[in-house]
């Protein structure tokens, strides 16, 4: 069952109700246009049968003229002008005698003719048509007699008229009024069944609409909702297992591809995380059940000075021991952070000075030939304790893989844009198919006659400085010439 709070249903929700204004906003302004386009037509139309209606008593007027019994031979009589037409009050006159010979009035329409005060001279003889005139008509002759035609809607709910009232003028002269009507009842027939059929259509596409849009946004979360399903499956247990990603070419299958790689990640880590676990209390049994053995036989008898100095001498190495186990396994847990404490210019000639002091004493109690050859100054951007603890991992592996009388070289030089540490030993080399394996975290090589002392942390901590600093670390070991490891960084340009 989905909540209304669910994505799904909100998204269904949104695009029934978007719909569903857009349909109304459309109805409302496909009703709008249709009303407006009617009532123009209809005010088009009362214009062009008041013009008409105009000519029509023009005509007549002319006609008589012409025709004018008191000039012999039908000759053309003498023309009155429209003033002498209103001083002497023929116009009623003329509109009478043209209503009555063309029978103009007899029409389905409520029509009638005014003089210049709103005063009726003729009307439509239809019966009915003489209740129709309504007397707010009076306000729309008072208006009209400005100049201008005016149109008007009168009538109640069950019977409505549209007016015009239609000034005629001639020569700057108001002559008289017509006034015609015509019948909305159509027009509102016709909005009435646009107005049902909207109030049917709308609610129906939305409902069709709204069950499409359902059935879409259903169609669009199924692979969601495998992947819901598929993640409550994944546990620390089974970290083996991957989002399922459709093929669909959108967000959704880059989500798909999003979460399988951060899954990916996490099921990293998490080995990582075992088998740090796993790292640190293999590497930490040892000496500490040496320590706790050597105290237990400390405090079995009362011991001499010397004895005391002896085993707390040897114990003191051991907790030594222990401490570079502990700090190689924090560092190693750290070194998926993404960025450095600090950044600055180190030079790593500087840096190789101040180091390999320590070293050649070791190397010296092994009668190791141990060599440094920095000639220039090479200009890098890091940390130094990172850096630090690169040197000090690869001379301590080069140190213990080199047997006595052997020799190890270090060398700092640049080439081009790059910065280089080459540490070499004379020891037994690598055997070529644990090449790849060598700088796997946790990984311990079978070639070391030393190899129960190693953590399997050092040359994996390595990889990561160098990758961190935006380098890399490389290997090679021809068979029986010992090692040479080489670790490239950006060369930093300083100005003298």
């Amino acid at each position: 069952m989905i909540g209304l709070r669910s994505i799904r249903a909100r998204l269904a929700l949104w695009y029934a109700g978007v719909l569903a204004v857009s349909l109304i906003g459309f109805g409302a302004a496909l009703y709008g246009t249709v009303r407006f386009s009617l009532h123009q037509n209809m005010d088009r139309m009362l214009d062009l049968q008041a013009a008409g209606l105009t000519n029509a008593v023009r005509s007549f007027r002319e006609a008589e003229r012409a025709k004018d019994p008191a000039v012999s031979n039908w000759q053309p009589g003498p023309i009155v002008e429209v003033p002498d037409l209103l001083k002497q009050g023929k116009i009623e006159d003329l509109i009478f005698r043209w209503a009555q010979k063309t029978q103009a009035m007899e029409v389905d329409l409520p029509v009638r003719v005014l003089d210049r005060r709103g005063e009726m001279i003729v009307q439509a003889q239809a019966p009915g048509f003489a209740g129709l005139y309504p007397s707010g008509l009076r306000d729309s002759v008072e208006k009209a007699s400005h100049g201008k035609p005016v149109h008007r809607t009168i009538g109640s709910k069950e019977t409505r008229f549209r007016w015009l009232t239609y000034p005629v003028i001639e020569k700057d002269r108001l002559l008289y009024f017509i006034q015609i009507g015509v019948s909305l009842n159509r027009m509102d027939e016709i909005l009435g069944a646009l107005r049902m059929w909207l109030l049917i259509l709308i609610p129906v596409i939305s409902l069709a609409g709204g069950l499409v849009g359902v059935l879409l946004v259903a169609r669009v979360f199924s692979p969601i909702g495998r992947m819901i399903r598929q993640a409550d499956q994944i546990s620390g247990q089974a970290l083996d297992k991957r989002m399922p990603v459709p093929a669909t070419g959108d967000e959704v299958e880059r989500l798909a591809r999003t979460f399988n790689a951060m899954l990916d990640r996490v099921e990293r880590n998490f080995r990582r995380l075992r088998q740090f676990s796993a790292a640190a209390s293999h590497e930490l049994r040892t000496p500490l059940t040496a320590l706790r053995g050597e105290l237990e036989l400390l405090l079995r008898r009362p011991r001499s000075p010397e004895a005391y100095r002896e085993v707390l001498t040897a114990q003191l190495e051991t907790v030594k021991e222990m401490s570079v186990i502990v700090e190689e396994l924090l560092a190693l847990a750290r070194s998926d952070a993404t960025g450095l404490a600090e950044m600055e210019p180190v030079e790593l000639r500087d840096l190789v000075d101040h180091l390999t002091g320590a070293w050649k004493r070791l190397a010296a109690e092994k009668r190791i030939d141990f060599r440094v050859e920095a000639a220039r100054p090479v200009w890098v951007l890091g940390e130094r304790r990172l850096l630090d603890r690169l040197i000090a991992n690869l001379l301590d592996n080069a140190i213990r893989h080199t047997p006595a009388r052997g020799k190890v070289t270090l060398r700092v030089d640049y080439w081009r844009d790059r910065a280089g540490l080459f540490v070499q030993d004379s020891g037994s080399g690598i055997p070529a198919q644990e090449i790849p394996k060598l700088f796997d975290r946790f990984f311990k090589p079978s070639f070391s006659p030393h190899g129960s002392d190693s953590t399997g942390l050092g040359l994996g901590l390595c990889r990561w400085i160098a990758e961190v600093h935006r380098g890399r670390i490389e290997v090679s070991s021809p068979s029986g010439e010992g090692a040479l490891f080489i670790v490239w960084l950006p060369l930093l340009k300083v100005s003298a």
